[in-house]
């Protein structure tokens, strides 16, 4: 069975940081964990390494890794390391499937960095993987990204047409000698061997603008040129440049990247190798500006060049598993994986820095550029069962249907899009991704069928005589549309949110406003919130509130749990509840998780043992806030998002000792905070520095915050416990089992000494705000 790919993002726009974003099979978000950015700490380590590799002096492995694992090092702080390491393990090792790593640099603000040598990245021992060189490794991937506004499509090869590949040769007389034929030779051994698979164009060998015009008009699919370059100064900084012929004078012509470029205007092949001696070197004062680094901004989709001189038995080498791979319809990514690993296995091995010479980069998300019109084996399993059902029960069936010609990405893109924001896609990896029995049982347990064939009918892959036969199936399911067009639709695997908010009077102290909602699941659209969001006042309450004391509150809690069960969205019990309380910033230490409930035989039982209990800033309601710190408040959210499923998440959080810090104002915690998602404080903080810890908190817009009402022993350990052995989205179902600990002890003063009777807990989700508060977000009329 093929394998799917995982993708490790690794952006760095500064000096500082290091941004990963983490992606599945579905390209859906993974995580976005970051860390330091460690090139000035390192430089000194590397300069006298980098100059070895230019001079092409390593000559032993030892050389080579030290220069690997120290690029590895810049990239990987700590965090990162750990990061990296439990996703390799869990996607190649564990689920067997491929991890792409895409390097994304900005070479605008820093050239020196974007050109460095990457491609010899090397894990280091420490984290105990074994010997793993992340540019020849078989299932991993390493490549340079480039973003492009309008990335091409795959290439859709027709029943037997095959991969063209043109072999154009810059040789100007009054330059050295060009030695092509070794390449030459290889191209024609394979078109030979796939004749099938591969057609190799005519050899351009004397490469002028007006010739590579007239082998374009021959629309290759593979561009592969072979000459001189260089670089030169223009300015104060470096650009690159390639060696055509002069026609006139039968001499060089030296051209720079955009105006080799342009040369690509009547057909622009979807890979361009450049194979010269500096075609892909990169100038330490200015990154990127060497030719492979322009051509891939001027929307060719893939450039393959070599960032040191080869020799033409490499050069070979790699061209030949590299175009091979393409013509299977692999991946570029995977071809020029394959390519260096060979490399890597011939005589230099890893001793020189052969294996670490060609370099990709990729306009494009997926590097699976040639796709033949012949369906697999395995695509056709997925489509063919939604026609005929399946062996393993009754299942939904559509006879009238011809899913045949239907492409296995457009099913599963309706799977995706029909399933409910916060469902887990393919069910923790117990559901496989292309069995239909399976798949359409789960989306009528969601009741989401209508929804699948809606999305399918709108798929620009489908003919518009399909879309219209999927339309009809639509009508099928009256009773789901029904629900959906009174927004009365829920599934049973999402989580509930109860939310309170108490609000001070301003003529009164004491009294106090309270509202309430229930909510359904995970929302990142203001839109949709309205429709999954009940209010849990009656009818005379809604417009004012209720008005009460404080200590009344847990009585009215009661009171919503029990109306809650009213709309029948808790058939299974209310353990999946959470309850988020709003309070005035002045009121976030009170110990409402002791607020008391009614329970059987009415005795009372504290709420935060019954449900998991969070603690928000009734302040970040307010418009004044939002409008002026949503933004951070959503990107904080978003990085606390990308590591809710990770361990060891302590680093993420500002600590800060309010005892020990006599002299602390809220700036200087403001300050701690700005990189951090979180806050943790292993001690009570005192009651005249609450406010201003409070307040620091809510200024620095971070979502979470973790701290302690009373300074019990063993308390530093406990709470590193909590944030580091086991995932952060634990934290608050955790803290509950500790107070239930806390309440299970016989003895009054073990009892008052256990952290499970002291923990509060901040969880601020920028998106799961009151209905009112999200009606100012939105425009008038939207």
């Amino acid at each position: 069975m093929e394998k799917n790919y995982y993708t490790y993002c690794i952006r760095v726009a500064n000096y500082d940081r290091v941004q990963v974003e983490k992606r599945n099979p579905k390209y859906q978000d993974f995580g976005r964990p970051f860390g330091v950015f460690r090139y000035h700490e390192k430089f000194q380590q590397i300069e006298p390494m980098l100059e070895m590799a230019r001079d092409n002096s390593l000559n032993d492995t030892e050389n080579a890794r030290a220069l690997g694992e120290v690029l590895f090092d810049v990239l990987f702080d700590d965090g990162l390391v750990h990061d990296f390491v439990g996703f390799y393990r869990e996607v190649v090792q564990q689920k067997e499937q491929l991890l792409r790593v895409e390097l994304d640099i900005d070479e605008a603000q820093m050239p020196e960095v974007a050109a460095l040598p990457w491609e010899f990245l090397r894990v280091p021992k420490r984290a105990n993987l074994g010997t793993i060189w992340m540019g020849t490794l078989p299932n991993l991937v390493l490549y340079r990204r480039r973003s492009q506004w309008n990335p091409p499509p795959p290439i859709q090869l027709a029943r037997n047409e095959r991969l063209k590949i043109a072999l154009v040769v810059s040789a100007p007389p009054d330059l050295k000698p060009v030695a092509y034929e070794r390449v030459q030779k290889t191209l024609d051994k394979l078109a030979t061997e796939q004749a099938h698979q591969i057609e190799l164009l005519p050899i351009l060998n004397s490469a002028n603008a007006e010739e590579i015009d007239a082998i374009l008009s021959k629309k290759p699919h593979i561009f592969h040129f072979i000459g001189h370059g260089r670089l030169i100064a223009k300015g104060d900084r470096e650009v690159g440049e390639i060696a055509l012929v002069d026609p006139d004078f039968d001499e060089a012509m030296w051209v720079d990247a955009d105006y080799f470029s342009g040369l690509f205007s009547r057909h622009c092949p979807s890979v361009v190798m450049l194979q010269a001696c500096e075609g892909g070197k990169l100038s330490g004062s200015q990154a990127f500006t060497g030719v492979a680094s322009a051509i891939i901004q001027q929307n060719i989709p893939v450039v393959v060049a070599m960032q040191y001189e080869v020799t033409n038995s490499t050069a070979s080498r790699f061209a030949r598993c590299f175009y091979k791979k393409l013509a299977e319809y692999k991946p570029v990514g995977i071809a020029a994986q394959e390519g260096r690993y060979a490399i890597a296995k011939a005589s230099t091995q890893d001793r020189k820095r052969d294996f670490a010479t060609p370099i990709i980069f990729m306009g494009v998300e997926d590097g699976s550029l040639f796709k033949s019109s012949v369906k697999s084996t395995e695509k056709l399993r997925f489509t063919d069962i939604v026609v005929r059902g399946s062996s393993k029960g009754n299942q939904e069936n559509s006879p009238d249907l011809d899913f045949s010609g239907m492409p296995l990405e457009s099913i599963q893109e309706a799977y995706r899009r029909a399933l409910p924001p916060d469902a887990n896609l393919w069910a923790d990896g117990n559901l496989e991704e292309n069995d239909i029995s399976q798949i359409l049982e789960r989306l009528k347990k969601f009741g989401r069928m209508e929804v699948f064939y809606q999305v399918l009918s709108q798929d620009k892959n489908l003919s518009p005589e399909m879309s219209q036969k999927i339309q009809a199936q639509v009508k099928k399911y009256p009773e789901e549309n029904k629900a959906r067009e009174t927004g009365n639709f829920f599934s049973e695997e999402q989580r509930y949110y109860l939310i309170i908010t108490i609000s001070s009077e301003p003529a009164d102290n004491n009294q106090f406003t309270l509202h309430s909602w229930l909510v359904m699941g995970e929302h990142e659209d203001y839109y949709e919130y309205p429709n999954n969001c009940q209010s849990l006042l009656n009818s005379n309450e809604t417009e004012s509130g209720i008005k009460c004391q404080l200590s009344q509150v847990e009585n009215f809690i009661d009171r919503f749990i029990q109306d809650s069960s009213k709309y029948y969205i808790l058939k299974k019990g209310l353990k999946k509840l959470t309850i988020e309380i709003f309070l005035p910033i002045n009121l976030l230490h009170t110990e409402v998780e002791w607020w008391n409930l009614t329970d059987i035989n009415n005795s009372k039982t504290p709420i935060g043992t019954m449900y998991p209990v969070r603690l928000r800033s009734v302040e970040r309601l307010d418009t004044s806030y939002l409008s002026k710190r949503l933004p951070v408040w959503q990107t904080k959210w978003y990085n606390a998002k990308s590591v809710l499923k990770q361990r060891h998440t302590g680093q993420y959080f500002g600590h800060f000792d309010l005892i020990e810090n006599e002299n602390f104002i809220a700036e200087s915690l403001i300050d701690e905070l700005d990189e951090k998602i979180g806050f943790k404080s292993t001690s009570c903080p005192p009651q005249q520095k609450r406010k201003d810890l409070f307040k620091a908190i809510l200024k620095s817009a971070i979502p979470i915050a973790l701290w302690t009402r009373y300074n019990c022993p063993n308390r530093h350990q406990e709470i590193e416990k909590l944030l580091n052995l086991q995932p952060l989205n634990c934290l608050c179902d955790s803290i509950k089992k500790k107070r239930m600990n806390a309440v299970a002890q016989k003895d009054e003063i073990q009892k008052k000494q256990h952290l499970g009777s002291h923990l509060a807990v901040i969880w601020e989700n920028p998106y799961r705000l009151t209905p009112d508060a999200i009606a100012r977000l939105i425009a008038p009329g939207q």
